[in-house]
């Protein structure tokens, strides 16, 4: 959960920094992360994957690939 508030805070700044526009206006970013963890944590092989990306050991990001209905994903 830290690890993807902190994602999201540095995500909305940097958005807000190069285009002006916050991701999440209301500010509720762990508000936003826990009510979309159960659908991530759903999310598991064969029907998906979540991706932890990484530079020079460092954890930078975070993504999801899964189906969303037979072979359309």
């Amino acid at each position: 959960m830290e690890m993807g508030v902190e994602y999201c805070t540095w995500l909305d700044d940097e958005v807000y920094a190069h285009y002006g526009v916050r991701l999440f206006p209301d500010g509720d970013i762990q508000g936003f992360i826990e009510r979309r963890a159960p659908v991530w944590t759903s999310v598991k092989p064969p029907r998906g994957i979540i991706y932890i990306l990484e530079v020079n050991g460092e954890a930078v990001g975070m993504g999801r690939l899964d189906t969303f209905d037979g072979d359309i994903g």
